[in-house]
């Protein structure tokens, strides 16, 4: 699958790079030459900095949810199902179905895990829901935890009701930064249990709420370079071209709706932002975003 995204827009501090390197005797800014790649689809703006929802192309997994096995219901929950249904999961061979029959109003889906650092990182899971009818309307409406020793010292993260769709959503968490803890903390560098709260007003059965891959991810696994041989050249028709290669093991069970450059600068400047209509990504396929920037000459 290839976009060419000839239809992006180069941001203010991208014409702004570019007047430097030309004029200024004393270059400040480097080329724009790191892509990262996000899963909202918002139309850019000049103004844009950042992506509105990054999302890794290579990630390490924590728990890919292709068996049952470990996995502890509490509260609400009931005990996961594993679905290998296709078209059910985002990746691997199956997901996990966590019905839940109503009660008090919270179900949880907990495993213990082997010692993962996850320190300065970035975790995240697929999770899904086929209606909000039954979601609790709350700031706390699913949270992520993880904890150290078991539940004993615990990170928590909370997402709001607003922050759900229906469908697959994929959460992700900057570890260092949680919405709150208990004991003393989960201690980072050692995250041995993983769970899973949602809050309910109903039950939810069957495949309507399920979870797959729980993964963490570093910066580095956001940035990817420019495919090489590029940038390219094309001086009677007044045009350069970038490239950015994603293969068929990268970014699979995500939705990609844009894509962004920056240089490499300490403050990185972002070069430009495109947005399209967004797509599954899946082993089936490689995808290369090839940008094309051209100047009319008079």
């Amino acid at each position: 699958m290839f976009f060419i995204a000839n239809t992006g827009i180069l941001s203010n501090s991208e014409v702004n790079r570019v007047l430097n390197r030309a004029y200024d005797s004393s270059t400040t800014y480097t080329v724009p030459s790191v892509s990262e790649i996000g899963s909202d689809s918002t139309a850019a703006t000049t103004s844009d900095s950042s992506l509105y929802n990054r999302i890794p192309h290579t990630r390490t997994s924590i728990d890919e949810c292709n068996a049952i096995a470990g996995w502890t219901h509490e509260g609400d929950g009931q005990q996961v199902v594993l679905n290998e249904t296709e078209g059910d999961f985002r990746e691997g061979t199956g997901c996990l179905n966590t019905p839940v029959t109503y009660a008090g109003g919270t179900a949880g889906w907990y495993k213990t895990v082997g010692a993962v650092n996850v320190s300065g990182k970035f975790v995240g899971m697929f999770f899904y829901i086929s209606s909000k009818t039954n979601l609790t309307s709350s700031n706390s409406a699913v949270r992520l935890t993880l904890g150290t020793g078991g539940f004993v010292n615990t990170n928590y993260y909370d997402f709001a009701d607003t922050a759900i769709s229906v469908g697959w959503n994929f959460l992700i968490i900057t570890v260092d930064s949680p919405t709150g803890t208990s004991g003393s903390g989960a201690t980072e560098t050692n995250i041995d249990r993983i769970k899973i709260t949602v809050r309910t007003t109903g039950d939810y059965t069957g495949t309507q709420l399920r979870m797959d891959e729980w993964w963490y991810a570093t910066e580095a696994n956001f940035e990817r370079s420019l495919t090489a041989g590029y940038p390219s050249f094309d001086t009677l028709n007044k045009i350069a071209t970038m490239r950015f290669d994603y293969t068929a093991t990268e970014v699979n069970g995500f939705d990609i709706g844009e894509q962004k450059a920056d240089n490499t600068d300490a403050s990185a400047i972002q070069a430009w932002r495109v947005s399209h209509n967004t797509f599954t990504k899946s082993s089936l396929y490689e995808v290369a975003y090839i940008i094309r920037i051209q100047g009319n000459a008079q």
